[in-house]
């Protein structure tokens, strides 16, 4: 019987991990990476008003089908994006259009600083 369960056991965790159904030690879930994603948007946002070349990065979607703006600063997003796609949280295909919202530029918010605006 303990086989039995030993055997099951095996077969059980590389299914689960490879589907992405939750965290097996250390590795976050979709839906952390979709959270972290969603925490770290703002912040790649920031930018400097009337500095030059402001908000010029795209950033990598969360998605195949969702369609982000130009960011100050990709590089954590693409990061998370990078960990979710190794994962299998963003399915593959043909990604889907997406509409041309304008230049992006900085535009000053009300904390003193910048955010990364579709003109």
């Amino acid at each position: 019987m303990r086989l039995i369960r030993l055997l099951l056991l095996a077969m059980v965790v590389p299914l689960a991990a490879a589907c992405g159904g939750g965290a097996l030690g250390s590795q976050p879930t979709c839906q952390q990476l979709k959270d972290e994603y969603a925490n770290a948007y703002p912040a790649a946002l920031a930018c400097l008003p009337g500095a030059a070349n402001q908000c010029q990065q795209q950033a990598k979607s969360d998605s195949n089908c969702d369609c982000n703006g130009a960011v100050e600063d990709a590089t954590q997003l693409d990061a998370i994006v990078d960990r979710m796609t190794a994962l299998g949280c963003i399915p593959k295909g043909p990604a889907c259009p997406c509409a041309y919202l304008g230049p992006v530029s900085c535009l000053a918010n009300d904390a003193g600083g910048g955010t990364c605006t579709a003109s």
